[in-house]
């Protein structure tokens, strides 16, 4: 299930590059492919469950994310 929250989701890339990670390397680390992390980089929104994950990976909570 995709979320409709476009406000937020730029600050998935911005955390991503923080943290270090490559597209490759976080697409590993949460077992999806590249094309859905380049998909998140370009405002695509996580499902839910990947949103729990993300937000687990950078110690954040889904709401920071989302918000």
């Amino acid at each position: 299930v995709e979320l409709g929250y476009p406000a937020g989701v730029g600050q998935l890339l911005d955390l991503r590059l923080a943290k270090g990670f490559s597209q490759e390397q976080l697409a590993r680390l949460l077992a999806v492919s590249v094309r859905q992390v380049r998909r998140w980089d370009a405002g695509t929104p996580p499902s839910k469950a990947n949103l729990r994950r993300l937000a687990k990976l950078y110690g954040v909570s889904v709401d920071e994310l989302i918000s």
